[in-house]
């Protein structure tokens, strides 16, 4: 009797273990198919509504960008774009207001820096010490927003004009550069060898 009871069990057991393998497979390749584009879209709001985009920076330059910020809100760094990446990740969150159209917006970022030495304790030992230099700017964004906003990308030139747009999806690279365009050559000691007022 205990014998059949446990075969009966252990048959129980299997068809668990079965049934449970064959639903999470199934559920599997329904969580890792593709969603409808309908599914992933932002909604569309009144005018009026406040929303808060994701910040994606865009590095056309040939140095590396260690900081930018939109309206105080930090996007990171933004290392050299290449053909297929532009040179950053994304950070939360530039507040927008829909419906509004003429908008400008102060964006700030690197654009270099020098080393400098300083005397920092009793030893009389010497450390090296790196400012930063930033240009800063009111932007225009550009006019067409986006109908359903989620992403501000800002994208930063050779030039260093930028560019802000609003768009519902993540934008390729605007300008396809080779990564070895990369100017990697150490900072400059600052002028008298003195941090910098500015």
């Amino acid at each position: 009797m205990r014998i059949k009871v446990m075969l009966r069990r252990g048959r129980l057991q299997l068809s668990v273990a079965v049934f449970t393998i064959l639903f999470g497979v199934a559920a599997c390749d329904a969580k890792t198919s593709i969603p409808k584009m309908s599914e992933t879209k932002p909604k569309i709001l009144p005018p009026g509504s406040e929303v808060g985009l994701t910040l994606a920076g865009y590095n056309y330059t040939n140095k590396y960008i260690d900081d930018f910020s939109v309206n105080s809100i930090s996007g990171g760094n933004l290392f050299v774009s290449d053909s297929v990446n532009g040179g950053g990740g994304s950070t939360c969150c530039v507040g927008y207001i829909t419906g509004v159209k003429d908008w400008k917006i102060p964006i700030r970022f690197h654009i270099g820096s020098c080393t400098y030495d300083t005397q920092t304790d009793s030893t009389g030992k010497i450390f090296s010490r790196t400012h930063n230099f930033y240009k800063e700017m009111i932007v225009r964004v550009d006019p067409n927003i986006a109908e359903r906003p989620y992403y501000f990308e800002v994208h930063i030139y050779p030039d260093n004009r930028i560019e802000a747009i609003v768009t519902e999806n993540s934008s390729p690279a605007k300008l396809l550069l080779n990564k070895e365009r990369e100017d990697k050559t150490p900072y400059k000691q600052c002028p008298d060898d003195k941090r910098p007022e500015k």
